[in-house]
């Protein structure tokens, strides 16, 4: 498994163009290391050094949480739609970044924001859970949809 998480985050980042950003050594699944690690290196994974540090600069004030349960987590960030579907593993946003990089399965500084504004124990076993199964979540975008 660990093999499979390795090559979904060495896709990711060569596909995003953001492997010189991304933390040098994933942690994997078989080793334990993504049990481990903490928030801020797996918001890093996903994120990358620059929109981590986007994500930072943005005010708490610009995120609303309208629904957030075990089960899926909903809002926006600034006017951007963010929704998290565990269950389903589904993370459906509408920025341009995702939809530029969502095949790729990078994450933007919305999503980054949101999760910051979360508890961070809940945040971090969203992460976790998403590079355990990465190849078994969908990231998604209405405006994908609609095209």
């Amino acid at each position: 498994m660990d093999s499979r998480i390795n090559q979904a985050l060495s896709k990711q980042e060569s596909a995003s163009g953001t492997a010189k950003r991304r933390a040098p050594s994933p942690p994997t699944a078989a080793s334990g290391k993504i049990d481990e690690a903490s928030f801020e290196y797996l918001l890093r994974t996903f994120l990358g050094a620059a929109r981590l540090q986007r994500a930072k600069e943005m005010d708490d004030s610009l995120v609303s949480i309208t629904r957030e349960n075990s089960e899926v987590i909903e809002g926006k960030v600034k006017e951007y739609v963010v929704k998290i579907d565990i269950p389903n593993r589904t993370i459906l946003h509408d920025c341009q970044d995702w939809q530029n990089n969502m095949d790729s399965k990078n994450m933007c500084k919305h999503i980054g924001k949101l999760l910051m504004t979360l508890n961070d124990g809940k945040a971090a076993n969203i992460l976790r859970q998403v590079l355990r199964e990465m190849d078994r979540w969908s990231f998604v975008s209405p405006k994908a949809e609609k095209s």
